[in-house]
């Protein structure tokens, strides 16, 4: 509440949040607060307080982290031990060895090992320290961990050549990745010495230990690191190729990485995905420091290109001269075989063949299959083609095969694979001057159907621009119809290739094949990511084709990367066709539609942006909240002179669907104004919020806005200074122009709305028949009548703070912030009714009809507004005499305190669908013990742990009340003054929270500090 005199109290993790964000203001103020929370109750609160205190040569927090060792619990005390090791405070080193021994926790023993070691492992104590763990049997693999990172960090490579060789896997393992992280290269003895340990290293150290031996031994032998490799599984050879890519600024020779590289065999496609991401990051990395060793790297990799395509021409199994259907099988067979299955599983097969038909092949077929079960369909189904070779009994035949399938050797696909890898190097060094061989490698692949080779020569001869591939692009796609299934991988080569070719020649080509209603997302994803890579600009045709991706089915991807081409490459010329994609039914589609539209305004100058900002302006209130969101943001992004007053108003909404996706994306629009709004999100009960401002909020004081966060999150501990506190609540009424062009109708209606709307309930009575009694009665029996309805309604109205908006003769409306008193105060107008006619005599009698309903209305100079007074409207026309007819958006708040009975559906003319409506016909006992509670109180207010229900219809029913403590005397002349003064004062609350819906804070807030003043002065205040 603005103006309190404490600061609102804080929930548990809105605190954690508080404190990770002050973790980054290492400043004796913030530490003197984050102190008094290192002692919480809570065990998470005293973490979040130690983390956030523990920043470098942060002395005063010392003596806490120690006592917190000794008297906190286990994770408080390893937290403490941590963060003595982030303040790196020499003189903690001797204390904490002492702790060592007199716990058991491992977690607080590793804590300490690690903290020492972190702080000076070369200090004597701690390097003595480290040797004892590792010669003590009895200290765990964890503490010997952490002991030999320390003496790797110190150099103390006697004692680990002592010990590593006899150690446990991962306690090398943690030997050699240290090494691999020192910047010297003084290992190199330590790792020659472990060659001859080498084959006993298990798990993924060896990979590790190979790394470090390239890169970190002066001439390191490349056969070992081929010969162990060879003899290795894959997570050993992720481990060296990963290790690579994490030191690659360590790499002393990038001709010798290169090189290893170029020789390495192949194990399978992940293994050679991140073989090539290695070929590419040193290439990148020579391009950058070593310029001139690019043509030594071209050099290398022009002689493996011809030494190895010798050897596949040579030795692979091939195609020339085989006729006949069972030679064509035997060859698929052969190249099927000892490219998938193991070497035990090839002499099966080679035996299968060499003897006579009397075994059962069944279980050899079986093995087979069960080793293809984790390769693509395109190969199990070539096995199944070549299943008439197993069933074969004829002798001559059998033989014929088994001279084909002699020659098997698991080497050739090998020798293959590294082919295609060094052709791929070709293209990556852009080597021209072997052009000529990429064409003939193409040539012998095509005519030998070796597809993987195929493909990755079309992928080469683009990336190199080759003579005659556009001509070959265009054959390609012409002729390839009635060859997709066959040629797959040949057409996501070319597809991947146009890339690198100009656009102008090959986009038309892309977009043909994009638009066809028979490709595949995977194919059309491959496409855009082309396009996508392409310089576009000049090519209007591409982005009015892409738009028509919009109108197919497709999955989210494929528009999300369409859209992103689209971006790039449109321009104003096409607006119009672009905004359209915003009105589509997909929300997706919606929010693809105001990206797109927002990169075209933010690049093209030509753009309406009235037009725009119109249309955005009316996605603000579209169904999905996404969208909503991306228009906000586009309108921010676009610097729209309104729309940061409609991100404070979503950012004050309390609304868990909304915040988090706001805050996610909110860091690159953040101005002073927004800030504190954001701030005040801390305030959130709901986690998704606190998890997104502790993303946020480490930027945001880290940047421009540092102090004005460390102000706002000390104000919210109450630490701020009495100056400085100030009421970030009340916003300002923006000034609305009536002169309003049409073109920013949307931006203006939404504005209104938002200055001018309140959710009220609405209540709309009449008396029955008025008509037909004002032809019958005289005037002043008529005036009469009116008075007496109105000395009924107003009362009524009023007592359940209820305003009349007007009178209208036989009618009035009026307006109530809570659906509960409006439906409280129509049963007790509808009791005084029938009381009053019970002692009437008949030409006195009337009855009244009333009719109520909840929504946003607009206010504007005394009158309101909306669709939600002609629903009220409607439903009091619609109720019988003496009946009060509420629809179910009144009926959902109020079915807790009274009785209802559902009548079905009304239709409502101007409302499309029939509106669910219900009869109050009784108060609930509960409630109706809460209303004589309520009205027998005195200026008394909601307290905590009141039931939520009922707390929320007192709070609805509370009012201040002026009344004078006992003993204070009432003759005195103080006494109308005081009553004036509470008078005056009511009357500027209700002008305060008259646009305010939660008026009660407001309310409660006056009797607060009324009922303080009048203990002070009867002399029982403080």
């Amino acid at each position: 509440m603005a103006g309190s005199e404490s600061p609102e109290v804080l929930g548990k993790e809105q605190i954690i949040t508080a404190l990770s964000a002050l973790k980054h203001f290492p400043e004796r103020e913030v530490f003197s607060l984050l102190s008094h929370h290192f002692y919480s109750a809570d065990e998470d609160v005293s973490i979040a307080a130690i983390r956030a205190a523990a920043w470098a040569q942060n002395l005063d927090a010392i003596p806490h982290f120690f006592q917190l060792i000794e008297r906190a619990k286990s994770p408080v005390r390893v937290e403490a031990i941590r963060a003595l090791a982030q303040i790196r405070d020499p003189l903690s080193v001797e204390k904490l060895l002492k702790y060592f021994p007199l716990y058991h926790e491992l977690e607080v023993k590793a804590g300490i090992l690690s903290a020492v070691n972190s702080i000076i492992p070369s200090h004597g104590s701690v390097a003595e320290f480290n040797r004892s763990i590792l010669i003590d049997r009895e200290q765990d693999d964890v503490l010997k961990e952490i002991a030999v990172r320390g003496l790797t960090q110190t150099g103390d490579f006697a004692t680990l050549s002592y010990y590593i060789p006899h150690a446990k896997d991962a306690i090398r393992r943690e030997a050699f990745s240290q090494i691999l992280k020192k910047e010297s290269g003084s290992a190199s003895d330590f790792l020659w010495r472990m060659e001859e340990h080498a084959h006993t290293f298990t798990g993924d150290t060896l990979g590790i230990y190979l790394c470090a031996y390239l890169l970190k031994c002066a001439n390191p032998k490349n056969n070992l690191i081929l010969t162990l490799l060879q003899q290795a599984d894959a997570a050993n050879w992720h481990a060296f190729l990963k290790g690579i890519l994490e030191h690659l600024s360590q790499i002393p020779s990038v001709k010798r990485v290169f090189r290893v590289m170029l020789l390495i065999p192949y194990l399978d496609e992940e293994v050679e995905k991140l073989t090539d991401r290695v070929l590419k990051e040193v290439m990148q990395l020579t391009r950058r420091r070593f310029p001139r060793a690019v043509n030594e790297l071209i050099s290398l990799t022009v002689v493996h290109l011809d030494a190895l395509f010798k050897k596949v021409s040579k030795n692979y199994l091939s195609l020339k001269g085989v006729t006949g259907k069972e030679s064509l099988l035997g060859v698929l067979l052969a190249r099927l075989i000892e490219r998938t299955v193991p070497q035990a599983l090839v002499q099966e097969v080679q035996q299968h063949f060499k003897d006579d038909a009397t075994d059962d092949a069944l279980p050899l077929i079986e093995k087979i299959r069960k080793a293809l079960e984790q390769k693509p369909e395109e190969e199990k189904r070539r096995f199944e083609a070549c299943m008439p070779l197993f069933m074969e009994a004829e002798r001559i035949r059998r033989l014929n095969t088994y001279t084909i399938v002699k020659n098997m050797n698991p080497e050739n696909p090998m020798l293959l694979r590294r082919l295609t890898r060094v052709i791929r190097a070709i293209g990556w060094l852009g080597v021209k001057q072997a052009v000529k061989k990429i064409w003939e490698i193409h040539t012998y692949s095509r005519s030998e159907k070796v597809l993987d080779l195929e493909a990755t020569c079309v992928i080469t001869l683009c990336e190199l621009y080759a003579k005659n591939i556009v001509p070959e692009f265009h054959q390609f796609f012409t002729h390839s119809t009635s060859q997709m299934p066959q040629s797959r991988e040949i057409q996501k080569a070319y597809i991947y290739g146009a890339r690198f070719l100009p656009p102008m020649e090959v986009a038309d080509t892309l977009l043909m094949l994009l638009l066809r209603t028979d490709v595949e997302g995977g194919l059309k994803l491959r496409i855009l990511d082309t396009l996508r890579m392409m310089d576009l600009k000049g090519l209007d045709r591409v982005s009015q084709a892409l738009v028509r991706v919009f109108d197919t089915a497709c999955e989210p991807g494929v528009l999300e990367m369409a859209a992103e081409v689209i971006s790039r490459s449109c321009d104003a010329t096409i607006f119009h066709t672009l905004l359209d994609l915003t009105r589509k039914q997909d929300p997706g589609v919606r929010i693809q539609g105001v990206r797109i539209v927002k990169a075209l305004a933010k690049r093209d100058t030509r753009v309406p942006m009235e037009v725009l900002t119109n249309r955005l302006y009316q996605l603000l209130e579209d169904s999905d909240r996404d969208v909503r969101i991306e228009s906000l943001y586009t309108l921010l992004d676009l610097g729209d002179d309104y729309a940061s007053k409609i991100l404070r108003d979503w950012l004050d909404s309390d609304d868990e669907a909304v915040i988090p996706p706001l805050l996610f994306r909110v860091k690159n629009l953040i101005s002073t104004e927004e800030l504190p709004h954001i701030l005040r999100c801390i305030e959130s009960p709901h986690k998704s919020v606190q998890d997104r401002l502790r993303e946020l909020l480490p930027g945001l004081a880290n940047g421009q806005y540092s102090l004005e966060v460390k102000r706002l999150l000390l104000q919210k501990f109450g630490e701020a200074p009495d100056e400085i506190q100030r009421d970030l609540r009340v916003r300002e009424p923006a000034v609305f122009s009536e002169k309003e062009s049409l073109i920013s109708h949307a931006k203006a209606e939404f504005r209104f709305k938002r200055e001018h709307s309140q959710v009220l309930t609405v209540f709309f009575i009449d008396i029955a028949g008025y008509t037909d009694r004002s032809i019958r009665v005289d005037m002043s029996s008529l005036m009469s009548l009116v008075k007496t309805f109105e000395e009924i309604v107003v009362p009524c109205v009023e007592g359940y703070n209820g305003n009349i908006v007007k009178k209208m003769g036989d009618g009035i409306l009026a307006i109530f912030r809570q659906p509960i008193n409006a439906v409280l105060s129509s049963l007790e107008i509808q009791d005084e009714v029938r009381s009053h006619n019970r002692f009437t005599v008949d030409e006195e009698r009337f009855f009244v009809r009333i009719g109520l309903h909840t929504g946003p209305v607009i206010r504007k100079e005394g009158d309101i507004y909306g669709d939600v007074v002609n629903i009220a409207s409607r439903m009091e026309s619609a109720a019988n005499p003496g009946e009060i007819m509420i629809t179910g958006a009144v009926y959902n708040e109020v079915k807790d305190y009274v009785m209802c009975r559902e009548i079905g559906g009304i239709t409502v003319k101007g409302v499309k669908e029939p509106i669910s409506a219900y009869i109050p016909e009784k108060v609930l006992e509960e409630t109706v013990d809460v209303l004589s509670s309520q009205k027998d109180s005195y200026g008394a207010y909601v307290n905590e742990g009141v039931d939520s229900v009922f707390e929320k219809l007192k709070e609805s029913l509370f009012s201040p009340r002026f009344q004078l403590p006992a003993g204070l005397d009432q003759s005195n002349g103080m006494y109308p003054l005081l009553q004036e003064l509470f008078e005056e004062m009511v009357s500027a609350v209700d002008e305060i929270s008259h646009d305010y819906h939660e008026e009660y804070a407001f309310k409660r807030y006056l009797q607060e500090k009324w009922n303080e003043i009048m203990q002070k002065l009867s002399g029982k205040g403080r």
